[in-house]
């Protein structure tokens, strides 16, 4: 059993790091939407539904 766990991590440790290689080379900053949102088109839809209502306003705390 060690044996196995030994080789697996020998074959994915490669693959790890050029995935970590690929993401330290993308900002998420770049994919704001809006300035403010980081997500998809659905989120952002979403999120600007729910500012639009009136019982969120999220200025105003709550009563406590």
């Amino acid at each position: 059993m060690e044996q196995l766990q030994g080789d697996r991590r020998r074959l994915t440790r490669p693959q790890f790091r050029t995935f970590v290689d690929q993401a330290a080379c993308r900002s998420p900053w770049s994919d704001l939407l809006q300035q403010i949102y980081l997500g998809d088109e659905t989120f952002v839809d979403h999120m600007q539904t729910r500012m639009n209502t009136p019982d969120t306003n999220l200025n105003v705390p709550r009563a406590q």
